[in-house]
């Protein structure tokens, strides 16, 4: 849960090998940032990645979100690494994060 001062952060990952290189610019993490303002009605603040295809690529982007940028509701300190998810209760080691973010 968020305390009532803190503001949600939502990762929203692009992958796009031309987009990340430059080639052409992103229009679908704007798009996705926009309709979340529009539907989220609880405060909350944007973390975009664009990166390249591949499955590493994706994978290391998420992780730096989940990891760095905390995309968890309940932590209160970026340093703090003890408390980023709760263990998965299914049991197959993935992490859960969680937000009570509202939707219209």
């Amino acid at each position: 849960m968020t305390a009532p001062d803190e503001i949600a952060a939502i990762g929203i990952v692009t992958v796009s090998d031309r987009a990340s290189a430059g080639t052409y610019r992103d229009s679908s993490g704007p798009a996705i940032e926009d309709f979340l303002r529009k539907v989220l009605t609880t405060p909350w603040r944007a973390v975009r990645r664009l990166v390249p295809d591949g499955i590493e690529n994706v994978r290391d982007a998420l992780i730096d979100l989940a990891d760095r940028e905390i995309m968890c509701a309940h932590c209160h300190d970026r340093r703090d690494r003890t408390s980023l998810a709760r263990p998965d209760t299914r049991g197959n080691g993935s992490r859960v994060h969680q937000t009570n973010a509202r939707v219209r």
